[in-house]
């Protein structure tokens, strides 16, 4: 009998360490930033963003760094931005990345809807180990404010990474 309930009480130790493993939470120790500069992409496809000055942000692929630079000219077409991966564990497990992309003043306003941003604030799912892009294409004069372009990675409310670009005319 008294095997049994040490057996038993073995048993639900290890099936209770076992359950709360695979549901741990992803531990976020840092966001690295790869490389960063002018890129050349494809768009794939667009989805709608109300946080964003133009109403949509991109999904892209073939994903190339063109030149390693802070300093972006202001031109139509123009893709800058960052490659970085999320640091913690379990590898492959999703962390919330908050994106946040403040711009310089006056900031971006939009001459369709006379909205003026002057941070554009994202969420997405990552996964820790796998490497990510974060970029932004002027796709219209509207867009191009020269100034200091400031990317910012966050995870739970704390600042991992930041990058700053100088948009020049």
């Amino acid at each position: 009998m008294i095997r049994t309930l040490v057996a038993s009480i073995c048993i639900c130790i290890l099936f209770s360490s076992a359950t709360s493993a695979v549901h741990a939470e992803a531990e976020v120790t840092g966001i690295n930033i790869i490389e960063y500069g002018l890129y050349s992409v494809s768009k794939a496809e667009d989805v709608e963003s109300s946080s964003s000055p133009s109403g949509f942000s991109t999904h892209v692929d073939n994903i190339l760094l063109k030149t390693k630079t802070t300093d972006i000219p202001a031109v139509v077409g123009n893709q800058f931005g960052l490659r970085y991966y999320v640091k913690g564990a379990p590898e492959g497990k999703e962390a919330e990345i908050t994106i946040i992309v403040k711009y310089p003043p006056p900031g971006v306003k939009n001459p369709d809807t006379n909205k003026v941003y002057l941070k554009n604030t994202s969420k997405t799912p990552r996964l820790i180990g796998k490497p990510y892009f974060f970029g932004y294409q002027f796709d219209y004069p509207w867009e191009i404010v020269p100034g200091s372009w400031i990317v910012e990675l966050w995870h739970n409310n704390k600042k991992f990474a930041e990058k700053e670009f100088k948009v020049i005319k």
